[in-house]
């Protein structure tokens, strides 16, 4: 069987990694993305699955740091800052989550 070319390759390790993380295989998923950041270190969508991951797995100052990441990367999308939020909330940062829920909202009303 042909080797895919990279950009085939991330697209479908990111694809197993989401099928993984949806299926409640969050270890597996991390897996994938690792895999895809390696190729794609750009990959937004892989640093939020990462974000997702992490945080279900309760390594919250991981998962922040993969939102930021991916925030940066594009500063755009709300859904990064909802997931943000969510996390602030479970660590316990009220002030910090309610700070990033209105930002993500602003953002996605295009305000």
């Amino acid at each position: 069987m042909k080797k895919p070319d990279n950009l085939h390759d991330v697209a479908y390790l990111y694809k197993a990694g989401a099928e993984a993380y949806a299926e409640g295989h969050v270890e597996k998923a991390l897996n994938y993305i690792e895999q895809v950041l390696k190729k794609d270190p750009k990959h937004t969508m892989a640093w939020t699955l990462k974000g997702n991951c992490l945080d279900l797995s309760g390594k919250y100052e991981e998962a922040l740091e993969s939102y930021d990441t991916a925030f940066k990367l594009d500063p755009s999308d709300p859904d990064i800052l909802f997931s943000k939020a969510e996390t602030l909330e479970k660590m316990g940062r009220e002030k910090d989550a309610k700070e990033t829920m209105d930002k993500a909202v602003k953002l996605d009303l295009k305000e």
